[in-house]
């Protein structure tokens, strides 16, 4: 039976396809019969046919449902499930836990190419719910408890040890992409990039085209200092960066380093201030912690009138296919691969419980392109 929360922050057309979802593994639905029409469900719930039309849709995008005009909407043939919810049979339904409402490419493309990946190794075995996480926590995670539809949880980007710990403990099947670890040892996975290592790569290789003078764009939960919160993953590609500049006898100035929104308007308005606001010479290079950073920062450098790269070299972290000009220098990551890897993880954790912890980190690589080069003549 389709049920909506009017207390849950999710959109009610994700409360809809949730459900409808959760009505697919139960088995409630069979191949060659006739789904409830748009109309007749909008009016059964109390909401407007745009809204339930959206839920639908989306479904049939992801290949559950078939449309045929003039007859109506229709269950895929091997996408029923059987009622059985023991974590190796029938559809698996993934729970997508965040603090974001939604993930598409307008909100930014790593996060939506990791899903990408994920939904691509997982496809046909499972769906995938998206939970965003709401206070007061303890009630959040005994909802996640008693969801008899979620037979596992993939917790993405969430930095707050009180959250993951909570998670981790709630004995439901989980992988932590891109998180804080949880602070007890556990049943659980971890998936990440070798961060560390890539802002190893980018400071050694500003270092070695002759750079003395640094700034550091930061991703942060926001752009004020004394309220931003700066996860693990951007502390050790700022880790990196400075131990590589060590290794060769130099330092970040004490305020090169700042934390900036993740977005390319916040790297933009970063830019700039840093440009009209500098006490002495300017940096050489730049390096963001994120893509989105780097494009916004590369836009303002022009637009005040610097050259990129013979006035400030600009490097990213990701290589997720942001169009700039000039082209972006960045540290790639296996932004794809690791979403497989999350969904595989976390598919075979499903299957075996009693399976250790494990944790998969991927390589990154440094992408020399046009927006670095040797820093300008003193």
């Amino acid at each position: 039976m389709i049920s909506l929360r009017k207390n849950d922050p999710q959109p009610l057309y994700l409360q809809v396809k949730e459900s409808l979802r959760r009505e697919i593994s139960a088995g409630r639905f069979k191949p060659n019969e006739a789904l409830p029409d748009e109309r007749s469900l909008a009016a059964e719930l109390g909401l407007s046919r745009m809204t339930v039309r959206r839920a639908m849709v989306e479904l049939t995008q992801e290949g559950f449902f078939e449309r045929i005009p003039g007859r109506g909407t229709f269950l895929r043939p091997g996408k029923e499930g059987n009622g059985s919810r023991s974590g190796g049979e029938g559809l698996l339904s993934i729970a997508l836990v965040s603090h974001h409402e939604r993930f598409d490419a307008s909100d930014g493309k790593f996060y939506f190419r990791m899903l990408q990946g994920m939904q691509e190794a997982s496809a046909e075995r499972a769906s995938v719910i998206l939970k965003r996480i709401g206070t007061p926590l303890p009630e959040f995670v005994k909802s996640l408890q008693a969801d008899r539809a979620i037979d596992g949880m993939l917790v993405l980007g969430v930095v707050a040890h009180e959250v993951v710990d909570a998670l981790a403990a709630s004995g439901i099947p989980a992988v932590f992409y891109d998180c804080t670890a949880p602070s007890a040892a556990g049943a659980y996975g971890i998936v990440t990039h070798a961060s560390e290592d890539g802002g190893y790569q980018a400071g050694t290789a500003l270092a070695e085209m002759g750079h003395r003078r640094f700034a550091v764009f930061i991703h942060a939960s926001s752009g004020d200092v004394k309220s931003a919160v700066i996860g693990p993953i951007a502390r050790e590609r700022l880790a990196g960066f400075e131990r590589a500049l060590h290794a060769r006898g130099l330092r970040l100035a004490p305020d090169a380093a700042r934390p900036v929104a993740c977005s390319s308007p916040a790297g933009y308005a970063a830019m700039r201030d840093l440009i009209q606001n500098a006490k002495g010479p300017l940096p050489t290079a730049l390096f963001c912690t994120t893509d989105e950073m780097a494009i916004g920062a590369i836009s303002a450098a022009k637009d005040a009138g610097l050259r990129v790269p013979e006035d400030l070299s600009i490097v990213g972290f990701g290589d997720v296919g942001h169009f700039s000009v000039p082209a972006l220098t960045t540290v790639r990551a296996q932004v794809e691969r690791s979403g497989e890897d999350a969904a595989r993880l976390l598919l075979e954790r499903i299957a075996d419980r009693k399976l250790p912890f494990r944790k998969h980190v991927l390589p990154t690589e440094f992408i020399a392109r046009a927006s670095s080069g040797l820093p300008r003549p003193e």
